[in-house]
């Protein structure tokens, strides 16, 4: 098991990753685009004009803790043009970091009239009312026995606390070096 910083280098660019596990990833990569099914539709669209021309290549071998770290690294160094986030990890800056995606008037249209018509809930509100009625319907309804234990008892153990501490170290030491990173810009 290979923990890795990795790029996909495709004829128009190059998507940079972090894993755990190269092989596995590697395979995870190539099966969905082959399928047609990868999350990011840069690559995907890529792969399917330029299939035989991908390459995958390794970038830095790393300890699984500083992973995050220098595939931030390696995304600042490279610029790369696949990649749908900035931020290494995706989700794992806090928010207020990522900077949103403005569409355009004509998406945005496109967008209205591909869901003009359809019935569902998205984004829309509950009047009182029904809020009311919900309410009702589950009041009187109990929780288990054995959940209600559960959430009593759930303690996280010292060695938990102490990784979760670790873990938010080392957290905030990468989210300073990307608002230092952010103020050079």
């Amino acid at each position: 098991m290979i923990s890795a910083v990795y790029a996909i280098i495709t004829p128009n660019g190059q998507y940079i990753g972090g894993t755990k596990n190269y092989r596995v990833r590697c395979n995870l990569h190539r099966s969905r685009l082959k399928l047609g099914t990868h999350q990011n539709h840069k690559l995907q669209m890529e792969y399917n004009r330029y299939r035989d021309q991908f390459k995958f290549q390794i970038l830095i071998i790393c300890l699984e803790k500083d992973l995050h770290l220098y595939e931030q690294i390696a995304m600042n160094a490279l610029k790369p043009e696949h990649n749908i986030y900035p931020y290494a990890g995706k989700g794992f800056m806090p928010r207020p970091l990522f900077k949103g995606h403005k569409h355009s008037d004509e998406s945005k249209a496109k967008m209205s009239k591909a869901n003009k018509g359809k019935q569902f809930r998205l984004g829309k509100f509950l009047s009182n009312e029904t809020k009311a009625k919900i309410s009702s319907a589950n009041r009187g309804k109990a929780l288990s026995e054995i959940h209600k234990d559960k959430l009593r008892k759930h303690r996280h153990t010292k060695e938990t606390r102490a990784k979760m501490a670790i873990s938010q170290k080392r957290r905030r030491a990468i989210e300073k070096q990307f608002l230092l990173a952010e103020e050079e810009k």
